[in-house]
């Protein structure tokens, strides 16, 4: 697909850290115009999200250097494993992740007067 491109996973780590410091600086200035249980919501969030980096970092492989990039290229089509994480390694810190989501979008959704 022309409109994709590799990513190489440290870089996905370093992307997803500072997404999180984004998203946290936002929060802290906005956090007065949400409620005392969104606020609770938001803040069981920023936990979930560091357990999610410590386990995906922990997993990851040395990044390849360029000779080892090479011969991915030619054997594999550029195609390499990036890590490993033990069975289920994701499943918790995930469920967590999509509750707590859900309960955010929902209280988003009575501030906005959408929720059904």
């Amino acid at each position: 697909d022309k409109f994709t491109k590799p990513f190489k996973p440290q870089l996905a780590v370093s992307n997803i850290i500072l997404y999180r410091h984004e998203f946290k600086e936002i929060y802290n200035e906005n956090r007065l115009l949400f409620s005392e249980l969104l606020c609770t919501k938001i803040e069981e969030l920023i936990p979930a999200v560091d357990k999610f980096i410590e386990t995906y970092n922990q997993g990851l492989f040395p990044e390849p250097d360029e000779e080892q990039i090479e011969l991915d290229n030619e054997e594999n089509n550029g195609l390499y494993i990036a890590g490993v994480w033990g069975i289920n390694a994701f499943d918790d810190t995930l469920m967590q992740l999509e509750q707590i989501s859900k309960e955010i979008e929902i209280e988003f959704r009575k501030i906005y007067g959408t929720n059904e």
